[in-house]
């Protein structure tokens, strides 16, 4: 596959000179299915033909549900990543020699939106898989995908069939993420700590994750400092961070409210180290605060550095090449964990679809079982195996690496070991250069 041959000259390279982008996540976009991200960028009349002209036949469909129009968590960018990864796929043969095509549905935030979103993508357009399914109505979602026995591939873990279902394979550990900030601290390095997030069950819930895991390394003292969520001035809560002497901070929101979080914080002086997981972390958060200086560490669920990593680097090469024909912003957030769920996803899953004995659901999970996931990112993902989060047996990727901002804004782990909080977790050597990924 041609691929394969090209990641594997790329993991030769030990040391490629990546681009780390920065912004992210606040536009708008109108709710329906759209093709390929058609009506949000301009792009080429027939891209399948355009990137292989050898394409034939019937195109096979993947969709994916997310909010780009939604007052809170918004991944407006994430359609740019989508057609990005499905040119690299098309380029190299499509699935079988038939074109892949992506649709999108922007489910708002919005319970009713996202019902109709469900019925069309899985009733109407019958997409063969779902792709990076992010946002708070996953729930809404879970009785369309069960009923039309689609698999939801390598989904945002929140609601509990994502944890639990046989036909969901999570990307990583969701709001779960937050339990390996503890990877982060020496034991009893500080005395203090608030976790600075918005009001709401699913936030509440990332700090008490982090509560727990820096409880392990001896750090009790931990107060939540929450705002209502339609809150757009951060100032005051960083006030309180600095009148209450709190010697670190944890967030508990997304890139697009960190970064200014983080300029809060440095506008009133705290100069604290900042915890996070790297599901609240992305291009725009880490451009605010390499130039406020403010002291980033992250536990990464992806390794992030494209000089060290192959598939990091692969990702980048491909958004060099297709990026514009897609109409993606010059600024394209390629950090977070949700834009590489989507690039990684999209072209493991055509790796599942090329392998498998026809696209029928069963054969797809067979195809699954029989084959870990190499991402060449993280360690393999094998959901033939219980991960060890209680009561989720799904989330297998457990593990993060322990990174810092570097002087040149980029996210730099110290070695290749990963670590995890959960019990029975050992660590790990992980993803250097040279790690070769089955089926590409």
């Amino acid at each position: 596959m041609l691929l394969g041959k090209r990641l594997q000259r790329q993991r030769r390279r030990r040391r490629l000179r990546g681009v780390c982008a920065s912004v992210c996540l606040l536009l708008t976009a109108a709710c329906s299915v759209q093709a390929s991200g058609a009506e949000q960028a301009p792009r080429s009349a027939s891209p399948q033909a355009a990137d292989n002209p050898k394409l034939s036949g019937d195109p096979v469909v993947i969709g994916s549900m997310f909010p780009v129009s939604a007052p809170l968590s918004t991944f407006p960018q994430l359609p740019y990543i989508a057609q990005v990864a499905v040119k690299a796929v098309n380029a190299a043969g499509g699935i079988n020699g038939r074109p892949l095509k992506w649709v999108h549905c922007d489910d708002k935030g919005d319970p009713n939106v996202a019902a109709k979103c469900a019925d069309e993508l899985l009733n109407q357009t019958k997409v063969r898989a779902l792709v990076e399914s992010v946002g708070v109505q996953g729930n809404i979602a879970w009785p369309f995908i069960k009923k039309a026995d689609v698999i939801n591939w390598f989904n945002v873990p929140i609601w509990p069939d994502d944890t639990t279902s046989p036909l969901s394979y999570p990307a990583g550990l969701g709001i779960f993420a937050h339990q390996n900030i503890g990877l982060l601290v020496k034991q009893h390095e500080f005395k203090k700590v608030a976790c600075l997030t918005a009001e709401g069950a699913v936030s509440t819930k990332l700090c008490n994750f982090a509560k727990e895991s820096l409880a392990a390394k001896g750090i009790t003292d931990f107060k939540k400092v929450s705002w209502p969520s339609d809150t757009t001035t951060f100032l005051p809560y960083a006030a309180k961070v600095l009148a209450d002497d709190y010697d670190a901070v944890v967030m508990g929101v997304g890139d697009a409210i960190t970064a200014p979080v983080l300029q809060a914080l440095a506008d009133m002086g705290v100069d604290v180290p900042v915890l996070a997981a790297s599901t609240s972390i992305g291009s725009q958060s880490i451009k605010a605060a390499r130039e406020t200086g403010m002291t980033l560490r992250v536990a990464t669920s992806w390794a992030t550095d494209p000089t060290e990593n192959a598939a990091r680097a692969q990702m980048l090469e491909a958004i060099q090449k297709y990026g514009p024909s897609v109409g993606a912003p010059p600024h394209l957030d390629t950090v977070s964990d949700n834009a590489f769920n989507m690039y990684e996803g999209i072209l493991s899953l055509a790796d599942v679809m090329n392998g498998a004995k026809s696209l029928k659901t069963a054969d797809l999970q067979t195809y699954i079982a029989e084959h870990p996931v190499l991402t060449g990112a993280t360690p393999p993902l094998d959901w033939t195996k219980p991960g060890p989060v209680p009561g989720s047996p799904r989330v297998v990727q457990v593990y993060a690496e322990s990174s810092r901002l570097s002087k040149d804004g980029v996210l730099t782990a110290p070695s290749d070991l990963w670590g995890s909080v959960f019990p029975g977790v050992d660590d790990i050597k992980c993803c250097a250069a040279s790690t070769t990924a089955k089926g590409r």
